[in-house]
């Protein structure tokens, strides 16, 4: 069903809604359908908004800001991805932080400030860097660092190391 009317029915059971919510507006950019992602994204937004739902707006903010880019908006989508970074700072949130910072990098980079996208290239990836070395199980950390979007982001800031290598690099310059 939709997610609005999954809310009405089961508003107490928020990561079932907002988790269709969320699905709907990628749906709708993989199909390349741009401004039905903004339109879910504007709803959702609403809804998140109106309950005072915080853990996800990065998430459906970043969501719209692609939609906003897909549509030629940038300055909108720029707008709309430092808001969902400012949230996601705020909430320690590093599982949506990466992908914004990514987003705002690869935006600079588009805009010919190749000094600023490099710098937010470089704090993308170390967040990467921070989530994998917190992967306890090596399949699962690899499964995380082989995905396309993050290989993208590490191939983006070379000096920044990952996962065991980082860890390790760590523990013998404590020593």
């Amino acid at each position: 069903g939709d997610f609005r009317e999954l809310k009405v029915s089961f508003g107490f059971m928020l990561p079932m809604w907002v988790g269709t919510g969320l699905s709907t507006i990628e749906l709708a950019i993989a199909k390349g359908d741009f401004a039905q992602a903004k339109a879910h994204a504007d709803d959702l937004l609403g809804l998140l908004r109106g309950g005072n739902i915080r853990f996800w707006l990065p998430d459906a903010l970043e969501l719209k800001a692609r939609a906003l880019r897909a549509l030629g908006e940038a300055g909108p989508a720029r707008k709309v991805l430092e808001e969902a970074l400012a949230e996601a700072e705020a909430l320690g949130s590093r599982r949506i932080l990466w992908r914004t910072l990514a987003d705002l990098s690869e935006m600079e980079r588009e805009a010919g400030h190749p000094a600023e996208a490099d710098a937010l290239a470089k704090r993308a990836a170390q967040v990467v860097s921070y989530i994998a070395e917190h992967i306890s199980a090596p399949d699962l950390r690899q499964s995380f660092l082989s995905q396309p979007s993050v290989a993208r982001v590490l191939a983006g800031a070379p000096g920044v190391r990952t996962g065991t290598a980082a860890s390790s690099a760590k523990k013998e310059q404590a020593t």
